[in-house]
């Protein structure tokens, strides 16, 4: 095993905060071992830690850390490793980057590790949660406090991992899609969005560099699919709701408010060889004049906790933290009272996230429609799991990860 490869990355992940998605991309190249361990132990993060602190009473320092972490990974949850080889490489490893010093204590560690019987008895469901759907034991609260056990033990079934495709009208037709997917013995499924559900291989990758198709999340789809006539994007990267809302037949104004970020929704819509109406650095917070009253449909995907996609994005779990729900619900706030008034009337503002808590959903609609009664909610074509103010949808369904959608009718 490539030691000094997967802790390189997993070095830049943990301690400088890198997107995990972008690192393994980047890093791996072809090397599927590589890119296998760095994915197996960002997905059993929560996994690994209750092994570990079973076994020590004092945290480590964060490199002891992130080796003892692929250890347990390859020792407790990749059936394919041989256990004295784990061990023998951990150690080795520690001596080459100078830590020979902890040498005799990850070998104890790491012996115990190997000797344990899993899964670990549970004190509570939220620890079985936390466990089984590798989550902090916070977030688990907050699925079986929102949801009940039931929907939460749903949620965290193991699925098939499936790519949601939507096929670039400008270039080809579905009918030759289909007729694609099916000569190359491709299975897909129509998803509700209109779009199809697959697994991924390279020949769909070439058809994705080609801008024939593009890889787009189903709840990214749903919202596109509620979007009419001319859309103001206000948080667009990395651009797929504006890509999806454009081929639908809208006319999309974009906005970011970092300029590296929309070079790169520039470039998404010149590999698609399709056009964006205009394109704006502007900070959401900010009430821009030139905005007032002039769009049909007011896009707000905002920033959020990102818990519903944390099966894609590990990496989201090991950042974020509880009291980032409250930040980030005032900031949600602020931005709705700044741009629902670039809505015209009869317009539509919609509200979406890719999260599962309330404070970020449907308590900040309630809030929003308590305030603004020139607003009213509408049910969307698709709807969700739970109905509360707005559609909260939930990890049960093909395709779905955890997201929120709101539809807001301008009235008056």
């Amino acid at each position: 095993m490539k030691y000094a490869e997967v802790y390189k990355i997993l070095e830049k992940i943990y301690l400088n905060k890198a997107y995990s998605n972008i690192e393994l991309q980047k890093e791996c190249g072809e090397d599927k071992q590589v890119f296998k361990t760095v994915k197996g132990v960002l997905e059993n993060e929560f996994r690994i830690n209750r092994v570990l602190f079973e076994l020590i009473e004092k945290k480590p320092k964060n490199k002891i850390l992130i080796i003892l972490k692929i250890a347990v990974y390859l020792l407790c949850f990749d059936e394919n490793s041989k256990k004295y080889a784990v061990v023998n490489e951990a150690v080795n490893f520690a001596k080459s980057i100078g830590k020979s010093n902890v040498c005799g204590f990850i070998n104890a560690v790491l012996k115990k590790a190997s000797e344990l019987k899993l899964p670990p008895d549970f004190k509570n469901i939220a620890e079985e949660i936390s466990y089984k759907g590798n989550i902090p034991e916070y977030l688990a609260e907050i699925y079986l406090n929102n949801y009940g056990k039931s929907i939460t033990e749903l949620c965290f079934e193991k699925k098939q991992k499936k790519y949601h495709i939507i096929v670039n009208g400008i270039k080809w037709s579905r009918e030759e899609f289909e007729k694609f997917l099916k000569v190359n013995e491709i299975n897909f499924t129509l998803s509700c969005s209109g779009g199809y559900l697959t697994a991924n291989n390279e020949k769909l990758s070439r058809l994705f560099n080609e801008g024939k198709i593009t890889y787009i999340s189903l709840c990214s789809s749903l919202i596109a699919n509620e979007c009419e006539k001319n859309t103001l994007d206000l948080c667009s990267a990395p651009g797929g709701k504006s890509i999806a809302a454009t081929l639908n037949g809208c006319n999309v104004t974009v906005c970011d408010v970092h300029s590296h970020r929309l070079k790169l929704i520039d470039s998404y819509f010149k590999r698609m060889g399709i056009e964006y109406n205009e394109i704006f650095l502007n900070d959401a917070t900010v009430r821009k004049d030139e905005f007032a009253e002039k769009f049909d449909t007011v896009l707000l995907d905002v920033p959020c906790t990102g818990f519903g996609v944390s099966d894609i994005r590990p990496d989201i779990l090991l950042n974020r933290k509880k009291e980032d729900i409250d930040t980030l619900s005032k900031l949600q706030s602020v931005i709705l009272d700044t741009s629902c008034g670039y809505v015209k009337k009869d317009g539509a503002l919609i509200y979406s996230t890719c999260t599962i808590t309330k404070e970020e959903n449907s308590l900040q609609i309630k809030n929003f429609l308590e305030t603004h009664d020139n607003f009213v909610l509408e049910r969307c074509k698709t709807e969700g799991d739970i109905f509360d103010f707005g559609e909260q949808y939930l990890p049960i369904r093909e395709g779905f990860g955890g997201f929120f959608l709101a539809k807001l009718r301008r009235i008056k």
